[in-house]
């Protein structure tokens, strides 16, 4: 659990660093601009993690000891992998995002009138006719009934 909360937390910073990048530069910069950000707190947390496990080795039950060196070397795989291998998938996927295709079915390719039906899964902005929200009967149900019970 230790190494999917570490990976999963990696992921997040990595994210967030290259969706606040700009997105006029070229992907190859963007994504150096982003690592640059979140480098320094990815490995900040991946060697503390390494640290804390590879203290545990010195303590007298040996059960302990020989499971913390190999979580400690897992830990800093994880971190080469982050900056690798997730770090290239990213790029893949603002490629794919870009061209217009679908997350699941990368080979379909979305027209124009559907792409404004479907922002969000695309990462862009919403047209004026898209932004027009219908309002649902559970969101009447909670606004009306459900939040005042709550409050």
């Amino acid at each position: 659990f230790t190494l999917l909360g570490v990976a999963v937390d990696d992921m997040i910073i990595i994210v967030m660093a290259f969706e606040s990048a700009s997105e006029l530069l070229p992907l190859e910069e963007r994504l150096s601009v982003a690592l640059s950000r979140a480098g320094s707190t990815i490995t900040v947390t991946s060697v503390t993690s390494t640290v804390a496990f590879l203290t545990g080795y010195f303590v007298d039950f040996p059960a302990l000891a020989y499971f913390c060196v190999p979580a400690s070397l897992c830990i800093v795989m994880v971190y080469f992998l982050q900056m690798t291998f997730f770090a290239a998938c990213l790029v893949l996927d603002s490629q794919r995002s870009a061209a217009g295709r679908l997350d699941c079915l990368p080979c379909v390719r979305l027209t124009d009138d559907q792409m404004d039906r479907l922002p969000r899964m695309l990462g862009r902005e919403p047209s004026a006719e898209a932004r027009t929200e219908r309002v649902r009967p559970l969101q009447i149900f909670v606004n009306k009934h459900w939040a005042r019970v709550l409050l």
